[in-house]
């Protein structure tokens, strides 16, 4: 479960101290000592401080469920690649990126197929693929758009507030990761208390908000100017920090209202209208201000980062002081889900040995069978100890031609067996969880030093997060 800090190791020493980058680094690294129950959080730390390396803005497509979020996708990347439909369609995180075009579907277990666009609604429609019954992660696709070509990652999100609740929750974790949020809304429909809500928190993680009027043709332009000045008003109260930006009448000396400051645009994604104003305002922005917007948004990606490592370690703290026979217990219910995975890996090395030509080639590579064994411990520690543990994913390339495998028995095409990798990864989570819990520790000393360890981490984390926000979010 431990981490490898080589991607943040190579860029770090030519950042700038007090650079948001700086900052990002040294939760990293705290983050990372504090061990494998703050796994997840260090990945995102060591992912947030690549991107700002990068400079790679994130332009995510956010709103209640039916408001046109694919057709307006797709008219801002001048291309019909989404899926769209009568009912919600969009269950899946969507990322779409400048490159030759193409379609990568990303699963759970670390397999990655690669997929034609008139196959994408299999995998991305809630009416194909329920509840995310095939366990994708997410679906990766390039086309040569205009749009993203100074280094935009454009987001498609589930639409919240459907009769699905794992799209709702699929959207507000990818309103986390996004620098710049397009929030859409329609004319169909008042903004309502799911939209105020989901508005409430996209203020708290973008770096840079647009909102998007969509489906224009359905009023005439008198009831479409009416309702435009009743979103204003309305998004203004809601986001006084948005609104608070000075509007160009303001600006120009002419007086002016907060509601000026709110980015709002009238659009059709049927028709195409107020799309190239959109396209040219959200390039424009990233153009002249993307340093801003990425300091601002990482900054607030960076405190709930914190946060979580936090709310992590006051769970272990609390697991230190539990009864020993609730740990016992918990112990023996672990080993023995552990020595069952064991027995399963055994048993599968045991069935590849008989296996010979295209049979043997062509079978579940055990990279996989490794990242799902990684996925069962994970529920299972979760459940007995109540505290995350999460591993990385090993990426395992499928065979486009019917989603058959063209792997090798050893892992990573390696000579190690399969149950040698999963008895190794049981060794690593049972001493890691001993430590943790400080299973059987007699010694006083070690177990006040543990303690004084994590506070001191605390704090150091508190001081930067302050930092962050002070320096790069406030408003």
């Amino acid at each position: 479960m431990s981490r490898n800090d080589a991607g943040i190791a190579v860029f770090e020493s030519r950042v700038q101290r007090d650079s948001i980058e700086a900052l990002v680094a040294q939760a990293y690294h705290i983050i990372d000592e504090i061990g494998p129950v703050c796994h997840r959080q260090a990945a995102r730390a060591e992912e947030l401080f690549n991107r700002l390396v990068s400079g790679d803005a994130a332009v995510a497509v956010i709103g209640q469920f039916k408001r046109g979020k694919s057709s307006v996708s797709n008219a801002l990347l001048g291309e019909e690649i989404l899926p769209v439909g009568i009912v919600p369609v969009t269950s899946i995180v969507t990322r779409v990126v400048y490159g030759e075009s193409g379609a990568e579907v990303r699963f759970l277990n670390g397999e990655a197929r690669k997929v034609a666009f008139d196959e994408l609604e299999g995998f991305i429609s809630e009416q194909k693929n329920r509840g995310n019954s095939l366990g994708i992660k997410e679906v990766v696709i390039s086309t040569p758009s205009e749009f993203l070509k100074s280094g935009i990652t454009f987001i498609d999100t589930p639409g919240v507030g459907s009769f699905h609740r794992n799209n709702t929750v699929s959207a507000y974790e990818q309103m986390k990761d996004s620098d710049v949020i397009l929030f859409l809304l329609s004319v169909d429909s008042p903004i309502n208390e799911i939209e105020i809500e989901l508005l409430r928190s996209a203020e708290e993680f973008a770096g840079k908000m647009f909102f998007l009027v969509n489906k224009t043709d359905l009023v005439s332009e008198e009831e479409l100017a009416e309702y435009m000045d009743y979103c204003r008003s309305v998004l203004a109260s809601i986001l006084p920090a948005e609104a608070g930006e000075p509007g160009r009448a303001a600006a120009d000396g002419e007086g002016g209202t907060p509601a000026d400051g709110i980015r709002l645009f009238a659009v059709c994604a049927k028709t195409g209208e107020g799309i190239n104003e959109v396209r040219e305002a959200v390039t424009k922005e990233l153009s002249g201000s993307i340093r801003r917007i990425m300091e601002n948004s990482s900054a607030r990606k960076l405190s709930d980062i914190i946060d979580g490592a936090l709310m992590q370690m006051a769970i272990c703290r609390a697991g230190m002081s539990r009864d020993h026979r609730e740990l016992d217990e918990a112990f023996r219910s672990m080993n023995e889900f552990m020595d069952a995975e064991i027995s399963a890996a055994e048993a599968e090395d045991e069935r590849r040995k008989g296996l010979t030509g295209m049979t043997a080639r062509f079978q579940i590579p055990y990279d996989i069978l490794l990242n799902e064994a990684k996925h069962r411990i994970s529920a299972r520690v979760s459940e007995l100890f109540d505290v995350e543990c999460s591993f990385d994913i090993v990426r395992a390339e499928g065979d486009p031609a019917g989603g058959a495998f063209a792997g090798e028995a050893g892992l990573g095409g390696g000579d190690a067996s399969f149950a040698e990798e999963v008895r190794k990864l049981c060794s690593e989570v049972r001493e890691d969880l001993s430590g943790i819990m400080l299973y059987k520790e007699d010694n006083a000393f070690t177990v006040v030093r543990r303690i004084e360890d994590m506070n001191k981490a605390a704090r150091r984390l508190r001081s930067i997060k302050n930092t962050a926000y002070r320096r790069f979010a406030a408003r």
